[in-house]
């Protein structure tokens, strides 16, 4: 209530009179959504995996509680793996085969002969403009590794320290990323936000997110629920693409389904 009293939607449109509007319209038969994993597979986390598996656990249990046809997918921030998807393996619904592709990630610098580490591989930006080029191509599509074409694209970032092009260059260099990301998804960021969280701050995930509309939170927070509710609550409303012909008053929106008024939630 206080949001409502306090948004401005009350000005938002000048009128010199109330008005009374209903608008009919069908709710979308389970809205599809692609939630596009990039996750910091360099040694640092090695003490973070164990986090990563339960934000992964709470964001699946939330997930198949919401009205979404979803499909998860995970990749590496290691800059050789150009965003894709894990190979072979390709989306998935099921909480075992994302536990399993989060351990491809955790096992990929051993994987790939470099050790624990990959050195300073965390191109998390980079590769997930060039995994989301990628999955939007017919020929992504045809391999099984695409995003749906009527899928809503949700990517989320988590990583103990910050994009090593914005370590290399700054913030700013990560702009060609982010405003290609704004445009073909939402991302959400669960990074370092401290120095006491992780090696260095995440500024450019977190800005990333706030660039797409999406949201950020600590990577060493106890309770991450509230931002994993944000992320399918925007998954939800990202997908269903009914808008109002204006802009009400938020406090005076009535939802009705049959007939029957549906308390705010």
């Amino acid at each position: 209530r206080m949001d409502d009293l306090t948004n401005t939607t009350n000005i938002a449109e000048r009128s010199d009179r109330n008005a009374l509007r209903c608008r009919m319209f069908e709710p979308e038969q389970e809205p599809k959504t692609d939630f596009y994993w990039v996750l910091d597979q360099s040694g640092s986390m090695s003490d973070d995996y164990e986090r990563v598996r339960a934000v992964a656990n709470d964001f699946y249990s939330q997930l198949n509680r919401s009205a979404l046809d979803y499909r998860l997918g995970v990749t590496s921030m290691y800059e050789g793996d150009e965003g894709h998807i894990r190979p072979n393996n390709g989306w998935g619904t099921s909480i075992s085969g994302f536990l399993s592709d989060i351990t491809w990630v955790e096992n990929r610098c051993e994987e790939l002969g470099f050790g624990s580490g990959c050195g300073s591989e965390e191109y998390g930006l980079k590769v997930a403009k060039k995994g989301v080029e990628y999955m939007n191509t017919a020929a992504a599509r045809q391999n099984g590794d695409g995003f749906r074409p009527d899928a809503n694209v949700i990517t989320i970032f988590m990583s103990d320290e910050e994009s090593q092009t914005a370590q290399d260059s700054g913030v700013s260099a990560t702009s060609n990323y982010r405003n290609y990301l704004s445009q073909h998804t939402t991302s959400f960021a669960i990074v370092s936000d401290s120095e006491d969280c992780g090696t260095t701050i995440g500024a450019s995930y977190q800005q990333a997110a706030l660039d797409t509309g999406g949201c950020h939170a600590s990577l060493c927070a106890e309770n991450i629920n509230e931002t994993i509710e944000d992320i399918i609550i925007a998954a939800v409303g990202y997908a269903a693409n009914y808008e109002l012909p204006g802009t009400p008053i938020s406090s005076t929106l009535r939802v009705y389904i049959n007939g029957d008024w549906i308390p705010r939630s």
